[in-house]
């Protein structure tokens, strides 16, 4: 099988109808409406394809959840009613401490492109390697580069709804950019860098001897293999210090390395030492940054808040191991009553200059039994390629 936790991603089938369900309100549960099939996600993953007027979405669930974690959607654009012009997002573990999300991704595929790229939905599982691989490569929600030393753009749009009752006790993030690796690509023992076939891939993993980024048995015993990592860019909450006041947070992170550890380098938005230009355990190769930052009190919640973003991401040397050019965040939140930033430094992932696509919704790292109720409207994104 593949790697256990290495991606998350959403093989899905949108040839059923959507037309015969009605709701008095106008809200249905998104996920129960769609007949999907999927290939390559866990066995508590839900997934469906959603319409909105500038990207289509794909909904992932992972983790235990309880009955009331639920994803609804409110179809009412006026030149196109089978799109989605609200999503209602309610997350909330079954299982204290065990991580859950509940997202819209617009990095996904269809078993139609995949059977259009000469793909076998359904065969052997070499062949599920290659969707995998093929989901990072071709998703149609972001950029991918011909190289990692062009820099890519991307612009993001929405109106974020947080409840008056939104946990102040809480780790989650409710919005991030989220990088494309290839997950064929290994270190062995003595750190040098492979790039396997999906053929070896297949070989080195089965039968699950890939788990939480390490191979254990077989021919690759003891290699590590390329999972997600941190996503490099993050709107989010923290509130893990009990001894300094929750804190809403954008964080940045780069890492100009062809092979990128999981989870190097951890840090908390509520420490008084807010990174600037943080050097990791992937020395110079590896950075995170606090963007801005605000205590959860000074936060509006209760009503609608519009998030802007205009991002641009590094560039990076193509054989790996060099930063060749700064990134930039601009945002502004609430129209800048709240947020206007705009900051210049190193951001993103090399991944061979396939750019981060960006996700809505909530994924709680913690585990945390409280609900998580968030509302997005107005979805709108855009990328392009700098030449």
């Amino acid at each position: 099988m593949w790697p256990s936790g290495a991606i998350l991603v959403a093989l899905v089938s949108v040839e059923a109808g959507c037309q015969d369900v009605s709701v008095d309100d106008g809200w249905v549960p998104a996920p129960e409406r769609w007949e999907t099939t999927s290939a390559i996600v866990l066995p508590d993953n839900r997934t469906a394809v959603l319409s909105t007027p500038s990207v289509a979405l794909a909904a992932i669930q992972t983790g235990i959840l309880t009955d009331n974690s639920s994803l609804s959607v409110l179809f009412g654009n006026q030149s196109d009613p089978t799109q989605v012009t609200e999503f209602r997002f309610v997350l909330q573990s079954a299982v204290a401490g065990k991580k859950t999300r509940l997202e819209a991704t617009n990095c996904f595929v269809t078993h139609n492109d995949l059977t259009r790229h000469g793909v076998d939905p359904s065969g052997p599982l070499a062949s599920e390697f290659e969707a995998i691989h093929f989901v990072y490569q071709n998703c149609s929600g972001a950029a991918a580069a011909a190289s990692a030393d062009i820099a890519t753009e991307m612009t993001v749009s929405y109106s974020m709804l947080l409840p008056k009752d939104f946990p102040a006790d809480s780790q989650a993030i409710m919005g991030q950019f989220h990088g494309r690796p290839d997950p064929r690509i290994f270190m062995n023992s003595a750190g040098k860098i492979a790039r396997l076939t999906t053929a070896e891939t297949f070989a080195a993993c089965s039968p699950n001897r890939c788990n939480e980024g390490v191979v254990t048995g077989g021919p690759y015993d003891g290699w590590k293999y390329k999972q997600g990592g941190y996503p490099p860019l993050t709107f989010g909450v923290s509130s893990s210090l009990s001894t300094v006041p929750p804190v809403f947070a954008v964080v940045a992170r780069s890492d100009d390395r062809i092979f990128i550890p999981k989870a190097d380098c951890g840090f908390n938005p509520q420490d008084s030492d807010w990174p600037d230009n943080r050097k990791c355990p992937g020395g110079v190769h590896e950075q995170v940054n606090g963007v801005w930052r605000t205590n959860f009190s000074d936060y509006p919640l209760g009503q609608w808040v519009t998030f802007a973003w205009r991002v641009t991401w590094s560039r990076y040397a193509p054989e790996g191991g060099r930063t060749l050019s700064d990134g930039a965040i601009d945002l502004l939140i609430d129209g800048g009553d709240v947020a206007n930033i705009s900051w210049r430094g190193p951001l993103g992932r090399h991944d061979d200059g396939r750019a981060p696509f960006f996700k809505i919704g909530v994924y709680d790292p913690t585990g945390n039994t409280a609900p998580f109720n968030v509302s997005y409207k107005d979805y709108s994104q855009s990328f392009r390629i700098l030449e």
